[in-house]
């Protein structure tokens, strides 16, 4: 059976638990299991909660590394929020969910340069892959900004990363299917583009249900067939 490698963040960690609902059972199946289940492969899910760009591109080129590439059916990267910084210690991952260096701009443009190192990649080892922007680059940052800070620096801050993101050097195939992954580019995120309310944990967790881990899985099985 072939293996269906997944790297993303939280969306996709097959032991998430709800920060805001502690007391709540997550056990739920996840989009890596079922659509791996639908592809008929074995699902390798390296997805971690809180993982940012550094930790999905190099978990997936870490693993091919020491994998057969005939054992290999499909490989996809769920790209993160921009601001979230990974590193490691002693050989194990973590994260800090803002980075203290830097600013959006910048990690806006670490971001694009992790997604073209990831499709250079998957292009080198020609296997099957598919990539794109699970959860938003920036609206999760400059929300949480909003409560602090004056509305019309946060809106500053927003063109910004939306100039980077139409300006890159970077160029992308189709296999990053919602470039630029964002909906004011005519791009989308998975978060705002796919998922409705009632696919979300609730309104203090937006993290996929049970209903939207179905609804992701899916949504990514017709892209793939």
């Amino acid at each position: 059976m072939k293996k269906l490698i997944v790297s993303g963040c939280s969306w996709g960690d097959k032991i998430f638990f709800s920060p805001f609902h502690p007391e709540m059972d997550t056990d739920w199946a996840k989009w890596p299991e079922i659509l791996a289940e639908k592809l008929g492969m074995e699902c390798v899910n390296l997805c971690k909660c809180g993982a940012g760009q550094e930790y999905i591109y190099s978990s997936i080129s870490d693993y091919l590394q020491k994998t057969p590439k005939e054992e290999i059916g499909q490989v996809i990267a769920a790209w993160s929020t921009a601001p979230r910084r990974c590193f490691q210690v002693k050989n194990r991952w973590s994260n800090d969910r803002q980075d203290m260096r830097g600013d959006i701009t910048y990690w806006t443009e670490r971001s694009i340069r992790y997604q073209y190192a990831f499709q250079n990649l998957m292009e080198q080892t020609q296997l099957p892959y598919l990539h794109f922007q699970m959860i938003s680059l920036y609206r999760g940052h400059l929300w949480e900004l909003r409560k602090n800070m004056d509305r019309n620096k946060v809106e500053v801050m927003k063109q910004d990363v939306l100039e980077t993101l139409k300006n890159t050097p970077y160029k992308f195939n189709d296999k990053f299917f919602n470039w630029p992954g964002d909906e004011e580019l005519g791009g989308f995120s998975l978060e705002f583009g796919v998922l409705k309310e009632e696919h979300k944990i609730s309104e203090l967790d937006r993290h996929p249900n049970a209903k939207g881990q179905q609804k992701i899985a899916e949504y990514l099985y017709d892209r793939l067939r």
